[in-house]
């Protein structure tokens, strides 16, 4: 999925920010089946241990959370819980 870049006048970006194709391959990176159940900080740590370099570990949550991707990531359905129900005492002991 791409995004559109930022277009107005005037805009100043930090010169160290990510660049629009990076933060692209960032928003990729986590539907990737090897780490798609993975927090940023253990994909940070996957892809150093392959010798890749995507960006730091507060990039990425702070790019998966723009996109609402910091959660969960399966095509299963989040688990429910069902509420126990409350016991009543229907004599004295």
């Amino acid at each position: 999925m791409l995004f559109l870049e930022n277009q107005r006048k005037g805009s100043h970006s930090n010169k160290n920010s990510l660049t629009f194709d990076e933060e692209n391959l960032v928003y990729e990176t986590p539907a990737s089946e090897r780490i798609v159940d993975k927090s940023p900080y253990s994909i940070v740590a996957t892809l150093a241990d392959e010798g890749q370099y995507i960006c730091s570990e507060s990039s990425m949550y702070r790019i998966l959370n723009k996109y609402f991707l910091n959660a969960h990531r399966r095509t299963s359905r989040i688990p429910t819980y069902v509420k126990q129900e409350l016991l009543k005492a229907s004599k004295p002991n």
